[in-house]
Order: C-alpha cells, then structure tokens, then sequence
C-alpha cells in the first residue's frame, strides 16, 4: 500500500473533492504520501471538461490534513488562482527540515518555485501582475 500512494496527483476537480475528503476521513493514508500535486478546475481535466470547485475549499483541506503528511516533500499547486498564503505558511512551518519543495502554476501559466513562501508568493503575484512570468 505504500507505494500505491507515494505520488499522488489529482488531475481534476471531481478527483481533488473524492480525494480529500476520502484522506481526511483515513488520515493513515497521508503517512504514505511522499509527493502531492493538486490541480483543481484544471484546464487539462480528461475525458470532459473539469466542474467548478471552490479552491479556498480545497486550501482548507490540505491545511486540515498537513499534520498527517508526515512524509510528503513535495508540493505542487495547479489553480485558476495562487492558493491562499496560509498554506504555504502552513507547508512552510511543517516542513522546515528537510524543506518541502513547492511549486504553485496558475492558468495563466505563472510558475514559482517556492522556497521562503511569503516572500515567493509575494513576488509570484506582482511579477503576475505585471507580466505572466513569475520570478524562479
């Protein structure tokens, strides 16, 4: 069962919403999670297009099952927006040692490779704002 969930990657929103809610109800699971990508109303959704899905909702719950991520270092965000700063504080706090790789893509092709997240996503959102490149 390890294995099964060493990477897990949910491509759509109907997969992130059965997807955490099923991790937080058997939070054993999220031990075993070692790479986490999370792409709510992505873009790419396949076999139909993707349905609308609240990503403070999704935020939420990677905040309520983080403690549980005890082996997770890696972490990336695919969203129509840039998640809210409390999880990257939350990811942050978390897993100061060994540093939890992160990694945030909006649709407007934005992309940070976050390491100190408050001063990252700051610059991700100005850079966003002016430009679609995100300082790396």
């Amino acid at each position: 069962m390890p294995a099964l969930y060493d990477t897990v990657i949910l491509k759509s929103s109907k997969n992130c919403k059965a997807t955490l809610e099923m991790l937080r109800k058997r939070r054993h699971i999220c031990g075993y999670i070692r790479k986490l990508a999370v792409r709510p109303n992505y873009y790419l959704a396949w076999p139909r297009p993707d349905e609308e899905l609240n990503e403070a909702w999704v935020v939420d719950m990677i905040d309520e099952i983080s403690k549980d991520l005890k082996t997770m270092h890696t972490f990336d965000w695919d969203g129509l927006e840039l998640p809210k700063d409390s999880l990257w504080t939350t990811l942050r706090r978390k897993y100061v040692s060994p540093p939890c790789s992160t990694r945030a893509r909006t649709s407007s092709s934005s992309v940070c490779q976050l390491s100190t997240a408050e001063e990252r996503i700051l610059q991700c959102r100005n850079a966003a704002t002016r430009s679609s490149q995100c300082p790396i």
